[in-house]
C-alpha cells in the first residue's frame, strides 16, 4: 500500500476505487475541476491499483489569519479500517505545517463526528 496526492498527472487512478471509499461515485468532470485547483489536496491509499482510501482538504488563504488546511473528506473501505491508513494521510497532511505550507488545521464538523473512531479509537 502507498500514499499517493492526486494531480493533473495522475487523477485517472481513481477510475478503479473500492465500495465506501467515497460517499459517490466519480464524476470525471468534478474530478478534473478539483485536480486543477491548487489548494485543494487529494491523498489516497493504492492497494493493488485500487484506491481504498481518501482524504481531502483545501488550503485556506485568509486576509486576516495565518494559511490553515481545512479537511472536508475521508473515506477507507471497511475491508481496510482499523488498519491505520486514516492515520498515515492525516500525518502527511499534518507535515504541511512542518513545510511551511499552513500554519494550523481546521476539521469539518460532520468529519469529526462520523469518523470519531478513527481520530480516538472509540
Amino acid at each position: 500500500m502507498k500514499i499517493i496526492r492526486i494531480d493533473q498527472n495522475n487523477f485517472t487512478l481513481l477510475y478503479s476505487v473500492a465500495a465506501d471509499v467515497f460517499d459517490e461515485e466519480i464524476d470525471v468532470d468534478f474530478l478534473s475541476r478539483y485536480v486543477r485547483e491548487e489548494n485543494h489536496i487529494m491523498l489516497v491509499a493504492l492497494h493493488e491499483n485500487t484506491i481504498i482510501a481518501q482524504v481531502l482538504s483545501i488550503i485556506h488563504k485568509h486576509p486576516d489569519k495565518p494559511t490553515e488546511l481545512y479537511v472536508d473528506d475521508l473515506g477507507v473501505a471497511p475491508e481496510f479500517q482499523r488498519e491505520g491508513i486514516a492515520t498515515l494521510m492525516m500525518k502527511q497532511l499534518f507535515a504541511l505545517r512542518k513545510e511551511g505550507v499552513v500554519k494550523k488545521y481546521g476539521l469539518q464538523q460532520n468529519l469529526i463526528m462520523s469518523k470519531q473512531r478513527v481520530f480516538t479509537g472509540r
